[in-house]
């Protein structure tokens, strides 16, 4: 997802963090005014990700492939940065690549801003493509299936979930007591 600049802890004098996260399935903070790196965090599955070449006659599955990763904005509130995840392997050998597109899943993961430790995690049975959404004491997210949820920021319990009738790629938007869910069916919506 994009960086964002956040003030992860004024109280105890950590300094202005630009966080950032990509298709490794990494999030990154750096000092805001050096560019020094803090802290990383791997998120999500990570396996064989880190082979220097690959077997020329077997095939081996890679997570996160070339579709997953963290692929969609962060969130950010109060000290807690919550990241959506797509869990998605691709199967590789030497001379060719098959995306696992059956098998993918998704998470939401919540990190501590200050060093990136997690501090929840909720697994979700399709990939996350909704991004997160932090409302009051609420995170939203959605996955791929069309599944809306609204987990308790401190501990990640789920306190609702909405069925949308069609699979969600895109992110939620929020504003007072609204929630718009993109949502792809035979002519896309807003619901």
């Amino acid at each position: 997802g994009s960086p964002m600049r956040v003030d992860a802890d004024e109280d105890h004098g950590t300094p202005e963090l630009i966080i950032g996260s990509g298709k490794t399935g990494t999030v990154v903070a750096l000092d805001a005014d050096s560019g020094d790196m803090i802290w990383r965090a791997e998120v999500g599955r990570h396996e064989n990700d880190d082979l220097t070449e690959l077997p020329a006659n077997e095939s081996i599955m890679v997570y996160p492939g070339s579709l997953g990763g963290v692929l969609t904005p962060t969130a950010y509130a109060e000290g807690t940065l919550y990241v959506p995840i797509v869990d998605m392997g691709f199967a590789f050998t030497g001379s060719s690549l098959e995306p696992d597109l059956i098998g993918g899943a998704g998470a939401l993961v919540a990190l501590d801003a200050t060093n990136g430790e997690e501090r929840w995690s909720v697994a979700l049975p399709a990939p996350n493509y909704g991004a997160a959404t932090v409302v009051n004491d609420l995170v939203f997210t959605s996955d791929a299936n069309g599944r809306v949820y609204a987990f308790a920021r401190s501990d990640g319990a789920e306190v609702w979930h909405f069925d949308a009738g069609g699979g969600i790629n895109a992110p939620l938007a929020a504003a007072g007591d609204l929630l718009r869910v993109p949502v792809g069916v035979s002519s896309p919506a807003v619901v």
